[in-house]
């Protein structure tokens, strides 16, 4: 029998500039076995060439692109299987909003607005206040976008996603 079938399982690129993705073959039928596997953002220079294909089916840190996905059986029979596409997520962006001026000790408040990119969801922050020197963190990360009780200072928020990708927003 021909080689029928082969499924790619596509772990996407998680932060910018991002070179963590992951391609992998699994559920291929038909065919002699022994099958080895061609992926590459190069076209297959000849899909008959057992040479140019490699025994595991697992392709990692992958960075943007569109890959050519092969297999091919024990006799040298090849299958192209459908093209897959990573894309490098769109990079964090957010926004500090002042929502209250710190008019007498510590009545300021500032909100994470606009919050985009990453993952796209599931932000946390960690809150750093400008020391002279160096921004330092302030409180533990929290889940919640609004930081209250603030006295006067520079502040920055790290709006971080699930995927460790993170960016700062400064008031």
């Amino acid at each position: 029998d021909a080689l029928a079938a082969g499924t790619p399982v596509v772990t996407p690129i998680t932060c910018v500039p991002g070179t963590d993705g992951v391609i992998e073959i699994t559920n291929v039928t038909g065919g002699w076995g022994g099958y080895a596997y061609y992926v590459s953002t190069t076209a297959n220079p000849d899909p008959n060439d057992v040479s140019n294909y490699v025994s595991n089916p697992r392709f990692e840190n992958l960075g943007a692109g569109t890959y050519q996905i092969w297999v091919i059986d024990s006799r040298g029979c090849p299958l192209q299987l459908t093209d897959i596409t990573l894309d490098v997520p769109t990079a964090i962006t957010a926004d500090l909003q002042l929502n209250n001026n710190n008019c007498s000790n510590f009545e300021g408040e500032l909100q994470v607005i606009n919050q985009a990119g990453g993952q796209g969801s599931n932000y946390s922050y960690q809150l750093q206040q400008w020391n002279g020197t160096a921004y330092v963190n302030l409180r533990p990360i929290q889940t919640t976008d609004t930081f209250s009780n603030l006295g006067a200072g520079q502040y920055q928020v790290i709006v971080s996603d699930q995927w460790g990708c993170f960016a700062p927003s400064q008031d």
